[in-house]
């Protein structure tokens, strides 16, 4: 704490003698200049703050009856991303029966559905590498109908 107050003291007496002298807005200058070096920050990558460009959902299309128990479901690539698709029985998701996140592919065969149901389908785009705020487009949603 001593040397805390010490070197504010200091402090002061120097921007006392270069106000007087005419010196302070210089002085001030230099030592802004100066913490810029120490405190240097980092180079944005502007890349890194962009929301990823959204998918287009591709099959089946908007409410579509589907005979049997599987269905592909399929969409179009965007450069430089990862997807992360969901399936739901309900239309807000909470009922998931399929959740893939981070993956590659543009094209997913979901099996074992149930006749005469619902099902409902979202697919973001991810780049997990961006600021935590930029990570994951707004989602593109569909829906289909299992029939017998």
């Amino acid at each position: 704490m001593k040397l805390l107050i010490s070197i504010l003291l200091a402090l002061t007496s120097q921007v006392s003698i270069a106000a007087a002298t005419g010196e302070a807005h210089q002085e001030g200058a230099k030592s802004h200049k100066d913490w810029n070096q120490v405190f240097k920050q980092p180079e944005a990558n502007k890349s890194l703050s962009e929301t990823p460009e959204k998918t287009q959902l591709l099959e089946p299309a908007f409410l579509s009856q589907i005979k049997g128990s599987e269905v592909t479901l399929k969409w179009k690539a965007v450069e430089g991303v990862k997807y992360h698709l969901q399936v739901a029985t309900d239309s807000n998701f909470k009922w998931i029966i399929t959740n893939e996140q981070l993956v590659d592919y543009t094209e997913y065969t979901v099996k074992n559905l149930e006749n005469n149901k619902q099902y409902f389908w979202r697919v973001y785009t991810q780049k997990p590498e961006n600021m935590s705020a930029y990570t994951k487009s707004s989602g593109v949603s569909s829906a289909f109908e299992t029939i017998q």
